[in-house]
């Protein structure tokens, strides 16, 4: 498990790190609760690696990528425990979608889930 920080506590642990690699790390069933904020398509370019999922050139490889971490984290997560996923809507413009509006980001992020993670429920 690559981790750049950890911190640990009665009943919590906290680590810095690339989350592919450090959600791989951690045993199944080992997760009560998560929170997280994931990249929101191409708003954010957090770094210049093909890596980081800020960097997806287009919806389709966002959500392939999330995959790699969506997966782990369902793997992680004990069953009947909570994993709060922050998101909002995006703003779409002229030039890039064609037209100025709103795209469904918290949408798309809950059909991501009950597609690939049929047993899981998703509550709004």
């Amino acid at each position: 498990m690559n981790v750049v920080d950890q911190a640990h506590g009665e009943n919590w642990s906290l680590y810095l790190g690339d989350a592919t690699e450090v959600l791989q790390g951690l045993p199944d069933n080992s997760v009560d609760f998560s929170c997280y904020s994931p990249p929101f398509l191409i708003l954010y370019a957090y770094s210049a690696s093909d890596r980081d999922l800020g960097n997806s050139h287009n919806p389709a490889l966002f959500w392939q990528h999330f995959s790699f971490i969506s997966q782990q984290l369902y793997r992680l997560t004990k069953p009947g425990r909570i994993m709060a996923v922050h998101v909002a809507q995006l703003v779409t413009t002229k030039t890039y979608h064609g037209e100025i509006g709103l795209q469904d980001f918290r949408g798309d992020t809950i059909r991501h889930f009950k597609k690939d993670f049929s047993q899981l429920t998703v509550a709004i």
